[in-house]
């Protein structure tokens, strides 16, 4: 009886052991998942290297205006192969910074040593609403490891000076610079147009003209006597008198020459020996315009003399134009 029931008792614990294994829960599919990550990620913390990344400031332009353009340029630079993904925080919290727009680019080469340089820019565009001092350093960069890690690149302290509003935008200053060259381009052309009337010589006396061309008539008579083609060149010289005498040029020449001499006879002083001496030389002159209608032919030179003498009593020439 004894050794039956120590076999009874040996069942009994097996069957319970047994029992226990089959009746533990299996580990759900989410717990396995969640562990195998979380065991992926400690593995990769415990890989990667601390992150040795370096960031740079400018702006531009360095004394910007209210109402002018402000932009701010972020420099993120790392080495290794590792990507990061990166955001600028805190560049929409200044008050005296409008924010325009936001623009990124990303590189990557192989350096002199083998190493993998990144680089990362991130171009903060503003608008200044007022003038005073800005701090900047509230900027900061975020970034995400590969791992899943963040951490805040915080930026330099850097203060920006906002000057006061310009009194023209670029294009009126553009205009302002085409007005005064306009204007000075004006008075150079208007100096010079100035001295090169003072230079010019003064206008030729017409009675001059007339007496030049007497005195070259003269000479062709000598040259030529018998010639009697130089009665049109009197023809002409005699109607330019008669009309700087203040003539009716809707007349004939002579026409005008009677006028003349009718004048001459008609006037207070026709008894004086001048006006006597005018009035017939006018006179002669006027014979030798009808002459001068025929052309051609021979003349006796005394009688061409004595045209040439009444023409210079008509032109107003002193007694030392001589024949």
């Amino acid at each position: 009886m004894p050794g039956n029931v120590r076999a009874i008792l040996a069942a009994l614990l097996l069957a319970g052991s047994a029992w226990s294994e089959t009746a533990a829960p299996a580990p759900a599919p989410d717990s396995l998942e969640n562990a195998t990550r979380n065991s992926a990620e400690d593995s990769a913390r415990r890989v990667l290297p601390p992150l040795d990344a370096a960031v740079e400031v400018r702006m531009v332009p360095a004394s910007p205006r209210v109402g002018g353009p402000f932009s701010v340029a972020l420099t993120l630079r790392w080495e290794g192969p590792e990507m990061l993904l990166a955001a600028p925080r805190g560049w929409t919290s200044f008050a005296a910074l409008e924010p325009v727009d936001r623009a990124e680019t990303q590189t990557r080469e192989i350096g002199p040593s083998g190493k993998t340089l990144n680089r990362r820019d991130f171009v903060l565009n503003y608008r200044p609403l007022r003038e005073g001092t800005v701090d900047l350093s509230g900027l900061s960069i975020l970034v995400a490891r590969a791992s899943g890690a963040q951490e805040t690149l915080q930026v330099a302290p850097w203060r920006v000076e906002i000057g006061p509003e310009p009194l023209l935008p670029w294009w009126g200053w553009c205009l302002a610079a085409l007005g005064i060259g306009a204007v000075a381009l004006g008075l150079l052309r208007w100096r010079e147009v100035r001295k090169a009337r003072k230079s010019a010589p003064a206008p030729a006396d017409p009675r001059e003209e007339l007496a030049a061309r007497w005195r070259a008539l003269k000479g062709r008579l000598r040259s030529s006597e018998l010639d009697r083609s130089w009665l049109a060149e009197v023809s002409e010289l005699a109607r330019a008198a008669l009309l700087l005498d203040g003539a009716d040029p809707s007349l004939r020449t002579e026409e005008m020459a009677n006028a003349k001499i009718a004048a001459l006879e008609g006037g207070a002083d026709s008894a004086a020996p001048s006006e006597a001496a005018l009035r017939a030389a006018w006179k002669t002159v006027r014979q030798e315009l009808v002459h001068s209608l025929y052309g051609g032919g021979l003349r006796p030179v005394g009688k061409n003399r004595e045209t040439l003498r009444a023409l210079r009593i008509c032109l107003g020439l002193n007694d030392e134009e001589t024949i």
